[in-house]
């Protein structure tokens, strides 16, 4: 039983879902739900054959929550502060000026899902594979790679802190006749994966951007210190100034499967045995800082 969520595509066979219950008696209480079962491609006899696939493709924010501009926003403050028996807070040439963008540096009106990403991300995928083989063995090897980058911007920062995600894909199977009777496949695959990710927490960079409102300034203040709200860095501080992070994760996967015909007791007869090994590691190397905050 294994994690298939990062295989690569092309080193897949066929995929099967077994869902009724002659089909998943045989795995027991762990087959009570269904099983998939994925069968990775593997030699065939022949001349070698290498096949080599590349496709590119971009990731589009397609859905993004709609927020209150700065006009709005303060408009509605008011209103809450009138109804509540208090006084407005923002006068009638304040809303104007937030209307008609005419001082964005004392009113700003900032969209922060707009102002700290960009509308599309690109990726891509590659493999090349070799298959073949002899009457007595047979062989398939496929190497890839899959690339995704982030979509937040990278404001002239030094530090790359976007959410990269690259990932190494690799597999060889073979299959052997030692004998006329005794077959042996041996299969070993897995994966690498070079991550990178901001260094604040991706749960507070999401709920900041809808905790600031527009009225909040990204700006560096004239000291050289950053603003935040109670606390809170804004998410230009969360992604620019709090350094980022590094995973680096590795599995492998070895599978050796013996047949052994048994005609000589009756006709039809096979043994088959399975031995299976999975090795997982990660390293997770964190690079972080605290940028200087402006107290009211």
């Amino acid at each position: 039983e294994r994690d298939f969520s990062q295989i690569d595509p092309n080193e897949i066979e066929s995929v099967t879902v077994l869902k009724d219950a002659s089909a998943t008696a045989v795995f027991g209480v762990r087959g009570a739900n269904g099983v998939i079962l994925i069968t990775t491609k593997r030699g065939a006899e022949g001349k070698a054959k290498v096949s080599f696939s590349t496709s590119a493709g971009v990731n589009v924010r397609t859905k993004d929550l709609e927020f209150a501009n700065s006009y709005q926003y303060a408009s509605y403050y008011n209103m809450m502060k009138v109804n509540d028996g208090g006084v407005a807070t923002f006068s009638d040439e304040q809303l104007e000026t937030f209307r008609n963008h005419s001082n964005p540096l004392m009113y700003p009106d900032i969209n922060w899902i707009d102002y700290c990403m960009n509308k599309a991300a690109f990726q891509s995928q590659h493999n090349v594979n070799i298959s073949g083989g002899t009457s007595n063995m047979k062989y398939f090897v496929s190497a890839g790679l899959f690339t995704q980058g982030g979509m937040f911007k990278q404001f002239n920062a030094t530090d790359d802190f976007n959410f990269d995600y690259k990932r190494y894909n690799y597999r060889a199977n073979v299959d052997m006749n030692l004998t006329k009777t005794t077959l042996v496949r041996i299969g070993v695959g897995g994966w690498l994966v070079d991550r990178t990710q901001p260094g604040a927490e991706g749960d507070n960079i999401w709920g900041s951007f809808s905790e600031f409102t527009p009225l909040s300034s990204p700006r560096k203040y004239s000291t050289g210190q950053w603003p935040h709200v109670n606390g809170r860095l804004t998410p230009e501080i969360q992604l620019t100034q709090t350094g980022y992070r590094t995973i680096w994760e590795n599995k492998a996967e070895l599978n050796v499967t013996l047949q052994q015909e048994l005609n000589f007791i009756t006709k039809g007869l096979i043994f088959e045995g399975t031995y299976a090994f999975d090795t997982q590691n990660s390293n997770i190397t964190n690079r972080r800082k605290l940028p200087e905050l402006w107290v009211a």
